[in-house]
């Protein structure tokens, strides 16, 4: 399924699930990381699974951003074992305003 562009000034909303199902992280809380940390604010809900970006308005449309979320195993000593996801999304083109007609156009249909 691909992702609709969202507009430059939107906010979204992204939810985690982790993998395999019947995992869990326990008491661990992940975190969200954006590739554009000057134009997408990330706040988390309370368990870190789910992330509200709110795109800035200056925001380049057409830039690629891609969210990412991590949790590290605390039962790994070493800090290797972390779970990770990703998704990427494209910025659409802001939507115009709607603009009242000022005239109409005419032509003879039959």
């Amino acid at each position: 399924m691909s992702l609709a562009a969202p507009d430059p000034g939107n906010t979204l909303q992204f939810t985690a699930t982790p993998l395999p199902t019947g995992s869990s992280l326990g008491s661990v809380i992940p975190t969200w990381t954006s590739s554009d940390t000057a134009n997408v604010t990330l706040t988390t809900d309370p368990t870190g699974l789910i992330v509200t970006a709110v795109l800035s308005s200056s925001i380049a449309v057409g830039e690629s951003v891609t969210l990412t979320i991590s949790a590290t195993d605390p039962s790994d000593p070493s800090g290797a074992t972390v779970a990770t996801g990703s998704i990427t999304f494209t910025v659409g083109a802001a939507t115009p305003p709607v603009v009242f007609p000022s005239s109409f156009g005419i032509t003879q249909t039959q």
